[in-house]
């Protein structure tokens, strides 16, 4: 493959050089790096012997994972901690809020002693740490007050501070007294926590009633047996913030990750009411464009006797004009005008006590509006069980249809229309809240991301807030979501595939936002490093195959491999459907950026000519003191340089010859990370959401006309579409 005669001439670069080797020709050019930075770079050309020796001297977690397939009516559903796992999503249903003041105790834990299983004598152990903080008539008064959700690190005073936000990593308990309604009694009781810092364990009234491991997915308990209703109940939370060392067997677990380690109850915390006969969750796949739907619906009857229901689905518009919009994540407050919906609509089960099953409708909504970021038309299906003409449970998603495939000539195609999206990441960090979030919050981030003319996002490398993904389906971006899987290496990917925390990360990363018609893309890894070609691409396979396997959803699986490793790690890519590249041209390697980041992108060209492209990242920092602004502008424009040329689609909406679909700066807004300095300056923006840089009207600029084209070419010939990623 190549570029059409008239467009820019590269020179072939040499490659294949390590971070190691461009030290002294770096230090000697006008890009300049910090105390912390260096030490990264010769840290990361050392890590292969580093790891070689921990690998052999540390104690590796024996925790079991909490997250399950299990067939149902021939389908794979999820079983977290025993049961169905539920949808996160918000509900129209009895809550009690959580948030707010709790009592807290910090304490240094054994870590190791948090990655053990929990058995009866670990149970009996853990209550040494504090003389019984999980009990009820334990005295707290002396404890520190502290509001949650919120992160335990302690946040600067003002915005940037080079300090930056507390590192700490280590133990801390929470306890809070809440009543519970007398008239739950009887229903289903839930606790939700949408994320806790890595390790929670939890109490109920004295009662252990789970774990759960992993800093960015939701999790939930069923503690209807635990608690007093009409009365006084006592919360109880052990978090341990397991620290990002060289332990090989947690994610992320790298020392030097670029971003900050937030832990303790992060996210939402809350009970949620059921009735015993419910809907635990209701699943939407789109597929074709034609507007068939594939639905599956899990119930669960938690009632003392055997019996006999009726399930029925409907579908309405979502109503794009309501005032909550953007403020509102429960999906059936927004349910515009019903839509005609043909197929098996209703069903009738006998489900015994205690059983729960799957329930599948193959049904579609004739000439459906599609969905496009330019464009985000989205539907409310409504799942209703009902016990003769007795309404039992209602449970409300948003859904969209559209197909995201792999087209003929390395396109990636949007409902049958090459693709090419400019593009921004965002880690989700405020300067006074860290990672804690609320809706208004996020989606202020959103129309600054979309101000700057920008189609596609990437959640940095985690999943983010659930109502990120409610609000890029309402707002209109297409996103790239990834699992905390940071510069892997051979000894890692060994211990982590060994526990299977990369399969339960993303599992529940996937099972999260399966409905979220905005996710096209779902990443394996960001980074890699390039001394473990064969274990990478087993650790590809298998998540791959899991997804294609076990419940295919039809999204495009991808990795973001770093251009410098190209030598080692891109043959790598004939694993995933896109191949994803971070490229630092005239940052960590080159010096020529428009040319030598042309010659990548066509070697790759070369290497996969089928296969699609993306841009996953590029940027440079400005500096605290701003000193840097120049350069980073010149790397904005000189990449841009380099990469538009084999876009995929024109300014025009033509289709061109080229493999790339899409663009990424890092990131849109300033960050804080655990290592030095603190205070990571890539962003277009300081963290105010306020301050912008040169940098920030360059991207404006160079982005817009790609923007103003919808990010989509004409369609490719008139195929409906089918869902298949491969």
């Amino acid at each position: 493959m190549s570029l059409p005669s008239g467009e820019l001439q590269v020179p072939t670069p040499t490659y294949g050089r390590n971070l190691l080797s461009t030290l002294p020709k770096s230090l000697l050019t006008r890009r300049s790096f910090s105390h912390g930075q260096l030490r990264k770079m010769i840290f990361s050309a050392l890590f292969p012997l580093i790891l070689a020796i921990v690998a052999a001297c540390t104690e590796v977690a024996t925790l079991p994972m909490t997250l399950d397939l299990e067939e149902v009516d021939g389908r794979n559903i999820p079983v977290q901690s025993g049961r169905p796992m539920i949808s996160f999503e918000s509900q129209e249903r009895p809550t009690l809020d959580l948030g707010g003041p709790w009592k807290k105790l910090r304490l240094g834990v054994d870590h190791d002693f948090s990655m053990k299983p929990r058995t009866p004598q670990w149970l009996t152990d853990v209550e040494a740490e504090t003389g019984g903080a999980t009990r009820p008539g334990f005295d707290d008064s002396a404890w520190d007050d502290h509001v949650l959700p919120g992160v335990e690190n302690i946040m600067p005073d003002e915005p940037e501070d080079p300090i930056g936000a507390e590192v700490y990593e280590g133990g801390v308990y929470y306890r809070r007294h809440a009543a519970v309604p007398a008239e739950w009694e009887g229903r289903v009781v839930r606790l939700v926590t949408l994320s806790a810092d890595y390790v929670a364990d939890v109490w109920v009234n004295g009662e252990w009633v789970g774990y759960h491991e992993g800093g960015y997915t939701p999790f939930a308990f069923d503690v209807s047996s635990k608690l007093v209703y009409g009365g006084d109940n006592l919360f109880a939370y052990r978090i341990d913030a397991v620290p990002w060392e060289i332990r090989l067997d947690t994610l992320p677990f790298h020392p030097t990750s670029d971003w900050q380690h937030y832990g303790g109850i992060v996210q939402d915390v809350y009970l949620e009411a059921t009735p015993p006969i419910h809907v635990v969750r209701a699943d939407v796949l789109p597929e074709n464009r034609a507007g068939k739907l594939d639905v599956s619906v899990v119930v669960e009857n938690r009632g003392l006797s055997t019996e006999t229901i009726t399930a029925a689905v409907r579908v309405f518009t979502l109503d794009p004009d309501h005032p909550g919009y953007q403020s509102d994540p429960v999906a059936a407050h927004l349910s515009g005008d019903p839509v005609f919906l043909s197929g098996n609509v209703e069903t009738s089960l006998t489900l015994a006590s205690g059983a729960y099953t799957r329930l599948g409708f193959d049904v579609s909504i004739p000439d459906p509006l599609l969905w496009t970021p330019a464009e985000p038309n989205l539907y409310v299906l409504e799942a209703t069980l009902y016990a003769g003409r007795d309404e039992l449970d209602s449970f409300s998603t948003q859904f969209g249809i559209r197909t995201i495939e792999v087209g003929p000539g390395a396109k990636v195609l949007l409902n049958g229309s090459p693709v090419f999206f400019t593009g921004m990441a965002r880690h989700e960090d405020w300067p006074d809240t860290g990672r804690t979030a609320d809706m208004d919050r996020i989606a202020e981030d959103l129309q600054i991301i979309r101000d700057t003319n920008v189609w596609f996002l990437r959640t940095a490398h985690y999943p983010n807030h659930p109502w990120t993904y409610i609000l890029t389906d309402r707002m209109g971006f297409a996103v790239w979501e990834e699992i905390p899987a940071w510069w892997l290496t051979r000894f890692s990917v060994d211990v982590l595939m060994d526990r299977g925390l990369h399969k339960q990360m993303w599992r529940e990363m996937i099972w999260n936002d399966r409905n979220r018609p905005s996710v096209l893309f779902w990443s394996l890894c960001n980074e890699p490093k390039w001394f473990f070609t064969s274990k990478l691409r087993e650790y590809i396979r298998d998540l791959h195959s899991d997804l294609d396997d076990n419940y295919p959803d039809g999204r495009l699986v991808s990795q973001s491999l770093a251009a410098d490793g190209e030598a080692f790690t891109a043959s790598a890519q004939q694993d995933v459907d896109v191949a994803g590249w971070t490229l630092y041209f005239g940052v960590f390697y080159g010096d020529c950026i428009p040319a030598e980041t042309a010659a990548f992108v066509q070697r790759q060209w070369d290497r996969f000519p089928d296969q699609p492209i993306l841009a996953t990242e590029f940027g440079y920092w400005s500096g605290s003191d701003g000193s840097s602004e120049p350069y980073q502008v010149q790397v904005a424009g000189e990449t841009l340089d380099g990469l538009f040329p084999f876009a995929a689609v024109d300014p025009e909406g033509n289709t061109t010859a080229g493999p790339l679909s899409g663009v990424t700066w890092w990131c849109q807004f300033n960050w804080y990370r655990i290592q030095e300095p603190h205070n990571q300056t890539m962003g277009l923006l300081h963290m105010d959401r306020v301050i912008s840089k040169p940098v920030h009207s360059t991207l404006v600029e160079r982005y817009r006309p790609y923007f103003d084209m919808g990010g989509l070419g004409e369609p490719v010939g008139d195929s409906m579409g089918t869902r298949c990623s491969r």
